[in-house]
């Protein structure tokens, strides 16, 4: 299938969403040069070609007492069969996002548990409901986070679009003071962790609470950096750009040379997600390109810069995206209320 072309309006829409998927049409077509009415159409027409597939809250979760756990598989499945891979962790409760990949493993999902213990069981859970069908899996924990965005700079970078504004990728060292969520704040992020562009009286209708308390709530959780913004997700296969996961074992690394490597990925234009494995000298880089030539490319240049520090570098091509959510279930237990849909 032909990659979607988007015009210069499509990609500054885009741009301002990436900011704040919940700022108003009337506010978009200002900035756009376009009436409110057409800012909707585009906005109907990203989502009808399913350029926009979702709407997110990026809610930041480690503070909550939860470790990111990110796990690789290889299988063993009849491919009439392989749908069921994806069933098990679209369906489980701690699945924050997973997906097909081609190369060294066959499966990718990033899990959310508080304990290590939580986590062993999951591996139990997954060991027996596969069988002989997993023939291996291996995993990491994520520790400091380099990067968060869901957009990739190349979408409007060169576009002459004004970059004063760009929304800057977030950084999350670990360690940081654990928070909890009340009930209250539970029903919020469940309502719009996945619908982040609903208006608050539906938020309030399927929260079961009032206009004034949502907007205080949602107010403060933003304030206090749980609430990062909301965004929208971008298939990037529709408009031509392939995903891939990159995987970066090192050795003898000091702070400084770390830093430095950070600093490399975050200003990487490519790249959405990356972190630094807790305990392991490991990064994984979450990018976009247009083809394995741009791949390779940025691969060689991390090479030749940090040549001293790099053991190996590997890559898998994420083929199929999967359930994608940044406030899973698991998040949501404990509590004794029931969403409104």
């Amino acid at each position: 299938m032909d990659p979607i072309k988007l015009d210069l309006k499509d990609r500054k829409i885009l741009y301002i969403l990436s900011q704040e998927a919940r700022i108003p049409p009337s506010i978009i077509a200002k900035q756009v040069g376009l009436s409110k009415d057409a800012v909707k159409y585009r906005i109907r027409q990203l989502e009808k070609k399913r350029v926009i597939f979702n709407y997110l809250a990026e809610v930041d979760v480690y503070p909550l007492g939860f470790i990111g756990y990110d796990m690789f598989m290889k299988f063993n499945i009849e491919p009439e069969k392989e749908r069921m891979i994806a069933e098990f962790f679209n369906n489980h409760k701690a699945t924050i996002w997973s997906c097909y990949t081609s190369g060294e493993w066959d499966y990718y999902a990033e899990m959310l548990y508080s304990t290590n213990e939580e986590f062993h069981q999951f591996t139990k859970e997954l060991t027996e409901h596969f069988g002989e069908e997993l023939i291996e899996y291996d995993f990491m924990m994520v520790g400091d986070v380099y990067r968060i965005s869901q957009m990739v700079e190349s979408v409007y970078d060169g576009q002459g679009i004004d970059l004063k504004g760009v929304v800057e990728p977030h950084e999350f060292p670990a360690g940081r003071e654990s928070r909890k969520l009340d009930d209250t704040e539970k029903k919020l992020l469940s309502v719009i962790a996945n619908n982040a562009e609903l208006p608050i009286h539906v938020i309030a209708e399927r929260s079961g609470l009032t206009s004034e308390v949502v907007r205080y709530r949602l107010r403060k959780l933003r304030d206090e950096g749980i609430i990062i913004r909301t965004s929208p997700v971008i298939d990037y296969s529709k408009i031509g750009l392939e995903e891939y996961i990159i995987l970066i074992d090192m050795k003898n690394l000091d702070d400084e040379t770390e830093k430095r490597l950070q600093m490399r990925i975050r200003n990487n234009p490519d790249a959405k997600y990356a972190f630094r494995a807790l305990g392991r000298l490991t990064a994984l880089i979450l990018v976009n390109t247009k083809n394995i030539l741009e791949l390779e490319s940025f691969i060689k240049e991390l090479k030749r810069e940090f040549h001293k520090i790099i053991k190996s570098v590997h890559f898998l091509h994420v083929t199929s995206q999967e359930d994608y959510t940044l406030f899973p279930k698991i998040l949501l237990e404990q509590s004794n209320y029931r969403i409104r849909q």
